[in-house]
């Protein structure tokens, strides 16, 4: 076999040349460690969706799916460091790194926490408006108040009629300065796409919204805390039963001024921070919700369903946003007749957080409100895939595959749309 360089034609026995490649192969592997696993519930065995997996020592972290399995990437350097698994209700568990087997796929289960006085409510406790004004004046406290950078994932798929029409995913950049003047913070984040790959491109039918905003921004401002405190401060709120985070208790609080469906805050009894926020609904039973369109005067939209979850990490003394997880499905009615039934699932997932040398995102590449995540030039590098820690897909995810390589295959509209853009 030969190969032309620059310089001249070099000869390799095609022996040879194999044997380079495996050994280029496993030098290549050798530059990350890879944990499999599956994380369960220690008494049911039922498995724990969107449990987290972190670094003890580290800024490096990532999420399990809704099986509650993960795919976890981390270089060999930081082999005697302790991985750790925790979950809003279950006890945190640590395991060493060093003695864990990296080749195969492992179960790692949580116990329950016990019950905090049985769930029940203490009536001359605290009120649930009371909590969330301690929460909002502790947030200097409770969360940064300098500048973060962080390395995140984002998937974002949509769907038409129960079926996937869309797929984008990309490695982001976040930056906040997290400036706090006057009791309230100043200073949105700002986002920088790194890496990004995505399937042929869909156009709705009737809400243009969704072809020209740029989603993943929107899914981050519906995180209140700290930087839209304001909010929190309008919602009305009454106490559920507590629950618990690694034996410590939460409080439980419902805002009953939230217009769709319920909307939860968990505050940490000890410290009064936010560390989670859900918000539910669900048309099968739940009162019907109707938004009219402005743009469209024979149209209107009913929310069929809504997921939000939104959790933070502890680090460094510090909560950070951990992952954000946003479902939702809209049914387009246009004359009283029934239209298509729009989807999309939105996941943020942090990998690493950055407070001592945080990157800064210069105004110029910032990515905006009024320009979609799709439409950044981008070259898809498919050696970056391959050893990235992004959401593990599940097997619901597989009907999202079939549906989007009916004609051709992801990897290949991977390629196709990243030669478009640079066209």
């Amino acid at each position: 076999m030969k190969i032309r360089t620059d310089f001249s034609v070099i000869s390799i026995p095609f022996g040879l040349l194999v044997i380079l490649m495996l050994y280029s192969l496993k030098v290549a592997s050798q530059d990350r460690l890879t944990i499999q696993g599956m994380v369960i519930d220690k008494v049911s065995n039922e498995r724990l969706p969107f449990a987290s997996i972190a670094l003890k020592n580290l800024p490096l972290s990532t999420v399990a799916n809704l099986n509650g399995e993960f795919t976890f990437h981390i270089s060999p350097k930081h082999r005697e460091d302790t991985l750790m698994i925790s979950m809003l209700g279950y006890k945190q568990k640590e395991i060493l790194l060093n003695v864990l087997t990296f080749r195969q796929k492992q179960r790692f289960s949580l116990s329950p926490s016990e019950k905090v006085l049985d769930g029940i409510v203490i009536k001359d406790s605290l009120t649930a408006n009371e909590i969330i004004k301690l929460a909002i004046k502790r947030i200097p406290v409770n969360y940064p108040s300098y500048p973060v950078s962080m390395q995140a994932f984002y998937r974002e798929s949509q769907s038409v009629n129960g079926n996937y029409v869309s797929l984008v995913e990309s490695a982001i950049t976040m930056y906040n300065e997290n400036r706090f003047k006057r009791n309230t913070f100043s200073g949105k984040t700002r986002v920088r796409v790194d890496e990004l790959r995505r399937s042929f491109s869909h156009v709705h039918k009737y809400n243009d919204f969704w072809d020209t905003e740029n989603l993943l921004l929107h899914a981050l401002n519906l995180n209140p805390v700290p930087n839209n405190s304001k909010a929190l401060e309008k919602g009305n709120y009454q106490r559920e039963p507590n629950t618990t985070m690694d034996g410590k208790t939460v409080y439980v609080l419902r805002d009953t001024v939230m217009r769709i469906g319920i909307m939860r805050f968990f505050v940490e009894s000890h410290s009064y921070a936010v560390i989670r926020i859900t918000n539910s609904y669900n048309a099968d039973n739940m009162p019907k919700v109707t938004w009219e369109y402005d743009d469209y005067d024979s149209m209107v939209i009913h929310p069929k369903h809504r997921n939000l979850v939104i959790s933070f990490r502890k680090y460094n003394e510090r909560y950070h946003l951990n992952y954000l997880s946003m479902d939702h499905a809209h049914h387009y009615v246009i004359n009283g007749e029934n239209r298509d039934v729009f989807g999309i699932k939105q996941d943020i997932i942090i990998n690493q957080i950055n407070t001592k040398n945080p990157v800064k995102i210069d105004r110029k590449v910032k990515a905006r409100l009024n320009k979609t995540l799709e439409s950044h030039q981008y070259d898809f590098n498919r050696e970056f895939w391959s050893s990235y820690n992004m959401l593990k897909e599940t097997p619901l995810e597989k009907k999202l595959v079939e549906d989007l390589e009916k004609e051709v295959s992801l990897q290949d509209q991977f390629e196709q749309q990243s030669t478009k853009e640079k066209q």
